[in-house]
């Protein structure tokens, strides 16, 4: 797993759909201060490359591609209502 990726979450807050970037060595620790658990992590030949060996987080959906922010790999997680709101 690279360290030259970036990670975004999506979820709902007060009604609102909320964009969070977080720098690979702040992740977990941003995780946990949100009450939000790594389970595993990603493996899966169907997916794209990028997204393989990223973490499972229970209560989230992904990984999932994002795109390139800057330069860098994007890694996105979504809760289930913000997964739901942006495939519609």
């Amino acid at each position: 797993m690279s360290t030259n990726i970036k990670y975004q979450v999506v979820q709902h807050v007060d009604g609102q759909l909320v964009s969070n970037i977080v720098e690979p060595e702040h992740f977990e620790a941003w995780l946990q201060g949100r009450g939000l658990t790594v389970i595993g992590h990603h493996k899966s030949t169907a997916t794209r490359h990028e997204l393989q060996g990223h973490p499972t987080i229970y209560g989230l959906c992904g990984p999932l591609w994002g795109g390139d922010e800057n330069g860098y790999p994007l890694i996105r997680y979504e809760s289930p209502e913000a997964y739901t709101d942006l495939s519609i």
